[in-house]
């Protein structure tokens, strides 16, 4: 994130930030509990493959509507990256740690725009995908090859474990499980405060 471009918050008028809509936040129409991200990543084309944790790469943090629209941006919080390596960490210690570098982590969604998450079905009006501080997730955790329900609770523990060791990343855990491995995930966020809940595919 070192040489990342943060665009003020400041700078989005009318839901648009130099060409690309953001949409809304709930704070700035009504009495919202969550104040909007003080700015965005600015995103292109050559940044989307570039590395932003030991498991992440930028590009998993896209929006995924506009395609195409460059440059993009993103609200990403450093805490959400932190606790998701903790969370491979973790899974990788049940294994033996040198097991961390083969993990793979698959982002199903990162940042989401107002504008997108109101598309988005069953998603939250004041969603904490919109701050950049939520990720929807599936790891291999007990690497079968496959995502099943059983990797979903194995990252669904390794969560718990992390707030446990870090009460500072205590946040969302939204376990989501159906007959389809593409519908095994996990939602993991940052809010600050504990949440947890149960969703089929």
């Amino acid at each position: 994130l070192t040489l990342a471009v943060l665009v003020p918050f400041g700078e989005k008028e009318r839901g648009m930030l130099r060409g690309y809509r953001i949409g809304t936040y709930l704070a700035e129409r009504v009495r919202g509990k969550t104040p909007p991200p003080e700015g965005f990543l600015e995103i292109s084309p050559a940044d989307v493959d570039l590395p932003i944790t030991k498991h992440l790469k930028v590009g998993d943090f896209l929006n995924h509507d506009q395609r195409g629209v460059w440059p993009s941006y993103a609200a990403v919080n450093p805490k959400l990256l932190d606790k998701l390596e903790l969370v491979i960490q973790e899974i990788a210690r049940w294994h033996g740690d040198k097991a961390v570098a083969a993990i793979d982590i698959d982002v199903h969604s990162g940042f989401r725009a107002p504008a997108h998450n109101r598309t988005v079905r069953r998603a939250a009006s004041d969603s904490q995908h919109q701050y950049g501080d939520a990720a929807d997730v599936a790891i291999d955790a007990n690497g079968d090859g496959k995502i099943t329900a059983i990797d979903i609770r194995m990252i669904g523990l390794a969560v718990e474990i992390v707030e446990l060791k870090h009460p500072d990343l205590i946040g969302g855990l939204g376990i989501y499980t159906s007959g389809h491995s593409s519908s095994n995930y996990v939602h993991i966020d940052v809010r600050g405060r504990r949440a947890r809940w149960r969703g089929g595919g």
